[in-house]
């Protein structure tokens, strides 16, 4: 089939109809934008519109995929070649889907194979108020977690240190795996995880414990300027 002839044909039939593209789109319930693309040569008609838009223009299927009024004695020929032009279309769309559905499966199994593999990468946890804070037993400080991995999961980080004044100030960070978050979702019971918290100096001044969601070893390597700011962008939730 000459996709731009038939798109000229079902044209010069509108028009001889005294049709406008949108008049013609109301009648087969389509966009005017579809019939210009008719036209154009840029698109068919879906198989399901050959028998309305040909009842509309007054002409014969055999007529519409060949572009052309077909004489009565070409008209076996015509239709034979219309036939085999069409299956060989819709085979070709066939093959298309078959292709596109290969490679989404393909996509999916990608990603879902990408998932599982970093799965077991740890990430830190924002700061939850309700699942985390510091407890003191028998004179140790704990950071505990509540419900936020599976039970024994995970792993705390922690950053001690004395400033000018004597003032002891910690670091903590917990992380997770994804795996481990995703258990957790349909686990029903209570997990919970006590980290011991070192403390540098039993003469410190004071004692401040920030949650941060910066890593460690930046902040053990941070200038001074950038110590404060890490400060600042940190949660305090323990003072003494």
């Amino acid at each position: 089939m000459n996709q731009e002839k038939i798109g000229k044909f079902i044209a010069k039939c509108r028009k001889g109809k005294k049709l406008t593209q949108e008049q013609l789109a109301e009648k087969l319930s389509v966009t005017s934008k579809s019939i210009s693309r008719w036209e154009n040569g840029k698109t068919m008609p879906d198989v399901s519109l050959f028998k309305p838009l040909c009842d509309e223009l007054d002409i014969a299927i055999n007529d519409l995929l060949s572009g052309e009024k077909v004489e009565r004695n070409m008209y076996q020929k015509k239709l034979e070649e219309n036939m085999v032009s069409v299956i060989s279309n819709v085979n070709a769309k066939i093959n298309f889907v078959k292709k596109t559905i290969i490679i989404l499966v393909s996509i999916i199994s990608l990603i879902f194979l990408t998932l599982i593999i970093s799965g077991n990468h740890k990430v830190i946890l924002n700061y939850n108020a309700n699942k985390m804070y510091v407890e003191e037993k028998d004179g140790t400080l704990f950071f505990t977690t509540k419900d936020l991995c599976t039970v024994y999961s995970g792993n705390i980080s922690q950053y001690s240190m004395l400033d000018e004044d004597n003032n002891e100030i910690i670091f903590l960070t917990s992380k997770c795996s994804y795996n481990e978050i995703i258990k957790k979702s349909i686990y029903n019971g209570n997990s919970y995880r006590y980290y011991p918290i070192s403390i540098t100096s039993k003469d410190s001044e004071k004692i401040k414990i920030y949650y941060t969601d910066s890593k460690i070893n930046n902040i053990k390597n941070a200038s001074k300027q950038q110590f404060e700011k890490y400060i600042s962008n940190s949660i305090l939730i323990y003072e003494k």
